[in-house]
């Protein structure tokens, strides 16, 4: 984008657009720098922790409010690893929220409530499943409205939200519209991940299990569960007597199993879908630390029982702080950031800053840190083996663009839900024992690429890992009509493929398509 590309036309994505939004502004910051992107999350961060304090601090005290924000910046080093990520964004969204939503309950007017629905509205366009803070206040705010008798109050709170959001989107399709890409955004970020959460249960607890050994480091998850439980039966026993109950509490008592399940539709547990968890059970800690705060004064309301609860609060966070730290300092250790790696630099020393690079597999990050394009919109190749979205006009797209704009290099990064280039260790792979989001083999049009690759490209060396195809020489241009022996009524509008040699090849025959 910051150059004039834009996302779904020029590069395949799955993720809604304003995760490219506020990478474009970053890059715009410093001139093109992808430091810039840096500054963007640091930003996101930094806000977040201050609203996320201000709202404990509200609600529940400054040592509650000290605990619940240090305990959830520390446990998201257990989750983050390079940053950039939409969950990462989503936390100042989510606790401008929970601000918004306490100052709405103090307020008869649409302007709060509006804001609100604009929040959602940006947290969907960063990822549908981040908006759980969204269902839950809206969820809230009609179980309120039921309560007290005060429905019209929550009907109109909820018009506002549903407004807010609504124009969100509707800039969101103006945008796109008017570059003529709205058919593609929907295709990729909606079409693709309606399929994607398409896993059975048993995945979905094992990855809820995932989340819980992952925050088992800083025993943030503890916390929270137990706040949880012990909120649940306290708010049962408070209506019973029709006694009075925190709001934002209890809020969060409703968010926090949506949040659980929201973080678990992906087919594979990666880490950084659990930051989504952290505002709600940094909340719901806080208030049961703000609880236990009270109980201590009570017992002693005087200067030792303060003393007390400030001793407290500090040997929680220095119990919840050790291992995250070591955690981090070993990661420190081990880390090489992704611009210094000796790809990079083989991929500039080898290239023509006009050459494209295809890099097979999921790491399109290389062809940004080199300045090398990819010769397709498909960075990332993963979804043409996603059975039941791709098809064979998509795979044929792809070999178009292949021949359109021929790579230079070919990289094999060894994606695991893909096959590798090399075809003896492509007769030995098997879509069944990958690590793969796959549910059938893949389609036999994928025979077109590898045989392109074999007939155009030689394996010259391996770098960390990475096997790197060269172009091989004395190319000329055959249509793929001569190639099958088979007219198709595609072939004008798809062009030429290139042969070594002149010699035309017949599909490979894999065993992995026959599987």
């Amino acid at each position: 984008m910051y150059e004039g590309d834009l996302p779904y036309r020029d590069a395949w994505e799955c993720k809604p657009p304003l995760i490219y939004m506020i990478g474009e502004a970053g890059l715009h910051l410093t001139g093109g720098s992808f430091w810039g992107i840096w500054l963007m999350g640091l930003i996101s961060l930094s806000t977040a922790a201050l609203l996320g304090y201000w709202v404990m601090k509200r609600e529940f005290g400054p040592w509650p409010a000290l605990f619940g924000s240090i305990i959830w910046l520390i446990s998201l080093t257990l989750l983050e690893e390079h940053g950039n990520y939409n969950e990462q964004y989503a936390l100042s969204l989510h606790f401008a929220a929970l601000a918004l939503f306490l100052l709405l309950l103090r307020s008869t007017g649409w302007r709060l409530g509006f804001a609100l629905g604009m929040i959602f509205g940006l947290l969907s366009a960063l990822r549908p499943n981040l908006m759980g803070v969204g269902f839950s206040i809206g969820l809230f705010t009609i179980l309120c409205g039921l309560q007290r008798n005060r429905w019209r109050l929550g009907m109109a709170r909820l018009a506002a939200m549903g407004t807010g959001g609504a124009l969100i989107w509707a800039l969101i399709y103006g945008w796109a519209s008017y570059h003529g890409i709205w058919a593609d955004l929907w295709d990729q970020s909606f079409g693709w991940n309606s399929r994607y959460i398409q896993v059975e249960l048993i995945q979905r607890i094992r990855n809820f299990l995932s989340g819980i050994e992952l925050f088992s480091k800083s025993g943030l998850f503890m916390f929270a569960l137990v706040a949880w439980i012990a909120g649940i039966g306290t708010w049962i026993q408070h209506h019973r007597q029709g006694l009075s109950f925190n709001r934002l509490y209890a809020l969060c008592l409703l968010d926090l199993p949506i949040q659980w399940s929201l973080a678990c539709l992906s087919p594979y547990p990666a880490s950084h879908y659990y930051i989504i968890w952290l505002p709600t059970m940094a909340v719901i800690s806080a208030a049961w630390f703000g609880y236990l705060a009270q109980l201590v004064s009570m017992v002693t309301p005087t200067a030792t029982g303060r003393s007390l609860i400030r001793v407290f609060t500090c040997a929680l966070i220095v119990a919840s702080c050790l291992l995250p730290l070591r955690v981090l300092s070993w990661r420190l250790q081990k880390y090489q950031p992704n611009y210094t790696h000796p790809l990079v630099s083989y991929i500039q020393s080898h290239t023509q800053p006009s050459d494209t690079v295809l890099l097979w597999g999921a790491e399109a990050h290389f062809n940004f840190l080199s300045n090398r394009r990819s010769p397709s919109q498909m960075c990332a190749q993963y979804p043409l083996f996603y059975v039941g979205y791709t098809n064979g006009d998509k795979i044929r797209t792809f070999m178009q663009e292949l021949q359109s704009h021929q790579p230079v290099l070919i990289i094999d990064t060894f994606n695991r839900s893909q096959p590798p280039l090399d075809p003896v260790r492509r007769s030995q792979w098997s879509w069944q024992n990958s690590d793969s989001i796959m549910r059938a083999p893949p389609l036999q049009e994928m025979d077109l690429f590898f045989t392109y690759v074999t007939n155009h490209y030689e394996r010259v060396t391996r770098i960390d890992s990475y096997d790197v195809y060269q172009l091989k020489k004395n190319q000329r241009s055959i249509t793929l009509t001569e190639i099958t022996g088979i007219p198709t009524p595609w072939t004008p509008a798809f062009g030429a493929m290139y042969v070594t040699e002149g010699h035309a090849a017949p599909f490979e025959n894999h065993s992995w398509s026959k599987n």
